[in-house]
């Protein structure tokens, strides 16, 4: 069954400034939600909601610890942060993910969790995991809306509509699980599209 984009109808919280700031950045990558093309990518925040990327330089040893020797330790927000961005450093995707993820667990009501669902759903799109990349942002529009965050709200239902744009048509392809930087360009353009009508009628 084909998840319906349509069915959600707020507008989208991306104003002109920003779009056309995303459209230097990334030009194949604008009709993308602010969201994903930007927050997602992201290996720093403001450190008043107290999530920082640890940039000192340590060995790749030191940086591939173990999860489970971080959390034996009981580590704060801020050691489960820095363990994550440096293992994003080392492209070690799998385990940044399960990092964050504990970090979620461990702090859900922390000032920072939209930022911890943002790293998530963007590494499981990343690695076309949709499904649960959709499941993400759906808790991240349900925690924005508890805080009452419009912005971060309208743009989590972007995310939200984009990324099942996303899923029925590699569906379509029969690519679905291609990680989304593999996604071929006709494809990405077939996606964009689609999104930017839906956008254009929300």
């Amino acid at each position: 069954m084909e998840d319906k984009p349509d069915e959600i109808t707020e507008d989208s919280g991306m104003n002109e400034e920003t779009a056309s700031e995303v459209q230097e950045a990334e030009p194949e990558l604008a009709n993308e939600p602010i969201i994903l093309a930007t927050l997602g990518d992201i290996n720093q925040c403001d450190s008043s909601i107290g999530i920082m990327q640890n940039t000192k330089v340590v060995e790749d040893g030191a940086m591939r610890a173990d999860l489970v020797d971080v959390l034996s330790s009981s580590p704060t927000l801020d050691e489960l942060m820095d363990y994550a961005f440096q293992q994003k450093e080392c492209q070690e995707f799998e385990q940044a993910l399960k990092a964050f993820e504990q970090a979620f667990k461990l702090y859900p009501d922390c000032d920072g969790a939209p930022f911890l669902i943002i790293e998530i759903g963007t590494l499981q799109k990343n690695a076309g995991m949709f499904d649960e990349a959709i499941t993400t942002f759906v808790e991240g529009r349900r925690i924005a809306a508890k805080l009452n965050n419009n912005i971060f709200e309208k743009e989590f239902i972007d995310a939200i509509a984009y990324l099942r744009i996303a899923k029925n048509i590699l569906l379509e392809h029969k690519m679905y699980h291609t990680p989304y930087k593999e996604i071929p360009i006709p494809i990405m353009d077939e996606i964009n599209k689609e999104f930017l009508e839906w956008r254009n009628i929300s």
